[in-house]
């Protein structure tokens, strides 16, 4: 998802933390279960720059959008203890409760009668790098104050209400995704209004103006969370990505035209509501990614048991085969145009 790097100083700015979620009641810390994957590890600080016998874990809670240093007192055994990745900093944090635990409390923790543990939320802010949103496209700055009801649904992003209507916010939680956040609409403003890409509604500000995330329209389910497949979908689907190629644009890289690409086709990135299915998270490609063409192809073999109809499944099957024989989405969009 990113790749976080420590906060720093940059520039003599002041440093903010993530959009925290608010706490959880002691009810909901019993019956909720902590996924590791929640939790990130920015750093470990040995011994060597502290007090002796004692390091440091920084840790962030991305679920809960909060950061937390996990202090260990001991004498021995810090090969043990120092790797970022090993389980024992996690236990220690979870152990601790801090999902419903105020936010000034410390706690100390005794393990085994050996070492003493103290958890506490870092109160300096942890991203520098944050700027006003770009001026295109040509989005409203909405202060985060005014987003309602805000849940964590997996990663960066959450569900929200604003003006009454349901929204996905996907939030910026490190000064590494800043950049990913500008390149992702750096790609969008081509497409505001496409009725095959679920476009961005505005921009989520801070006090200061700094962008803080982007609020996107409720747009539905994952395609492979449903009981079935339309062709109809498959359609949709077809002619958002011969849009996203028919835009020409300067390589990042290595300069001159490209043709442009989705860049992470999976299913998780087709949601389905009221009949039509659409495109997120344009704009993001990872190093190994095989193409749009490949990755659209695995995409409907995965469907293809989900048919609703023998119709359905026939044209998803024509449509892969094409697409593992090269055809070009344009030509496959001119192909199925008035297939029923």
């Amino acid at each position: 998802m990113y790749s976080p790097s420590p906060g720093s100083v940059f520039g003599g700015k002041k440093g903010k933390e993530a959009l925290s979620l608010p706490l959880l009641s002691k009810e909901e810390v019993q019956s909720q279960v902590v996924d590791e994957k929640e939790l990130v590890f920015l750093e470990c600080i040995s011994p060597g720059l502290l007090e002796k016998g004692r390091s440091v874990a920084l840790i962030v809670d991305v679920r809960m959008r909060r950061w937390y240093n996990v202090v260990a007192k001991h004498e021995t055994d810090f090969e043990k203890y120092h790797d970022s990745d090993d389980p024992y900093w996690a236990y220690i944090l979870k152990k601790s409760n801090h999902r419903g635990r105020e936010e000034s409390k410390c706690v100390t923790l005794e393990e085994d009668g050996l070492l003493s543990f103290v958890t506490n939320r870092i109160i300096s802010g942890m991203m520098h790098c944050l700027h006003p949103p770009p001026s295109e496209p040509l989005l409203l700055h909405i202060p985060y104050t005014d987003l309602q009801d805000r849940v964590y649904l997996s990663g960066a992003v959450e569900t929200c209400f604003w003006n009454g209507d349901l929204y996905v916010f996907k939030q910026i939680l490190f000064d590494s995704m800043i950049s990913l956040f500008d390149e992702q609409m750096a790609v969008l403003k081509d497409f505001i209004s496409n009725p095959y890409i679920v476009s961005p509604s505005a921009y989520i500000v801070d006090e200061d103006d700094d962008m803080r995330g982007i609020l996107f329209p409720w747009a539905g389910v994952c395609i492979d969370a449903l009981p079935f497949v339309r062709w109809s979908y498959v359609r949709d689907l077809l002619f958002g990505l011969r849009d996203i190629h028919a835009i020409i644009r300067t390589d990042p890289n290595f300069g001159g035209e490209v043709e442009g690409s989705h860049g992470d086709v999976f299913c998780r990135n087709i949601l389905v509501m009221d009949g039509k299915a659409r495109w997120i998270d344009i704009g993001t490609t990872e190093v190994d990614y095989l193409g749009d063409s490949v990755a659209f192809a695995d995409v409907l073999a995965l469907l293809l048991d989900k048919a609703e109809g023998e119709v359905d499944r026939s044209h998803m099957e024509d449509v892969e085969t094409w697409l593992r024989d090269g055809i070009s989405f344009f030509d496959i969009a001119i192909a199925i145009e008035f297939w029923a």
